[in-house]
């Protein structure tokens, strides 16, 4: 999504493709005729950058993450921000110390309804009880397809794929932005049906407050059955619920009065390209950050202790991201 957006806006430039894979730099010029490069320092120290867009394998995200902040660079890097807590927390301390922004290629929260859901479940429903989770893909062929030791592939498992980091991360990141509340505890079972990294996964978990939750999610859906990206938030005052894929979001309240909002016929359900739109307006300063560090941080841990969980068969503690 993200070269063609960056090519349809006159906002941006592309500097340069940095990729370590000749087949993928080659790919790039052939399809978008921009300039590329191999190696990720030398470009962030001679190109004098705006900012930097990292959308490579999930390993990988860290370490460019924080050489770009270090450098005085804005970063838009893909979900999930990172694979684990402690370099989660390492790029929390960096946006606080440096003040450079960081933004998480969260899709669904760049939109209207991610704002309502927000606005809603914080300030509308009152106490929150419990929040439930479905979301249901086809991600799970390409884990299964890929070589697991294979380097260059953003589905191996040597580069932290699976259904929890790729994909239940995105509900993961929508409660943590939509409650201001991290995950203290999670008891998960996982099947890898054969692959080498998790492609189903059924999650108990506790946030901050005390709401308990509920998620399901697997990557087996077959071509023809609708995929299904649900979070629902039950409060003593009303019921929120946000379809992350259709973009949109409904309130009940109490007093049968039903809020809703959904994109209009011009708008695209599913705003790819609204992460590089809402960067380009942040560098501008024309812009807020509708999917910062912090919360993003709060769901790297809680995708962590899922996985671990899992392991060790018992309920696991989510690592704190301190402040």
């Amino acid at each position: 999504h993200h070269i063609p957006a960056l090519n349809r806006d006159p906002r941006a430039a592309v500097a340069v493709v940095v990729d370590a894979d000749p087949v993928r730099r080659t790919l790039v010029t052939d399809t978008f005729h921009l300039p590329t490069a191999d190696d990720f320092h030398d470009a962030i120290s001679t190109q004098h950058l705006d900012g930097l867009l990292i959308a490579t394998p999930h390993s990988a995200h860290a370490p460019l993450a924080v050489a770009a902040l270090r450098a005085g660079i804005p970063v838009l890097v893909e979900k999930p921000l990172t694979l684990s807590s402690g370099d989660a927390q390492i790029l929390a301390d960096l946006v606080d110390r440096t003040g450079v922004p960081l933004m998480v290629g969260y899709t669904a929260q760049f939109t209207e309804a991610a704002r309502l859901a927000c606005e809603w479940v914080q300030h509308e429903i009152g106490a929150l009880h419990q929040v439930i989770v479905e979301f249901s893909s086809r991600a799970g062929a390409r884990y299964s397809q890929t070589d697991p030791a294979d380097a260059s592939s953003a589905y191996s498992a040597a580069n932290g794929s699976g259904q929890a980091t790729t994909q239940l991360s995105h509900a993961f990141g929508a409660i943590t932005s939509a409650t201001d509340r991290a995950f203290t505890e999670v008891a998960a079972f996982t099947a890898n049906r054969g692959a080498a990294v998790d492609i189903d996964d059924v999650v108990a978990f506790r946030l901050e407050g005390g709401a308990t939750g509920t998620a399901a999610s697997t990557g087996t859906l077959p071509a023809g059955l609708p995929m299904r990206h649900q979070v629902r938030y039950i409060g003593a005052e009303g019921i929120v619920e946000h379809d992350l894929l259709w973009s949109t979001a409904r309130m009940d309240g109490l007093d049968g009065r039903i809020r809703a909002h959904r994109p209009t016929h011009i708008e695209p359900p599913y705003a790819a390209a609204a992460p590089v739109t809402a960067f380009l307006s942040l560098l501008e300063g024309a812009g807020g950050n509708p999917a910062p560090v912090r919360p993003a941080a709060a769901a790297v841990a809680a995708i962590e202790a899922l996985l671990r969980s899992a392991h060790t068969g018992r309920a696991e503690p989510v690592p704190t991201i301190t402040h």
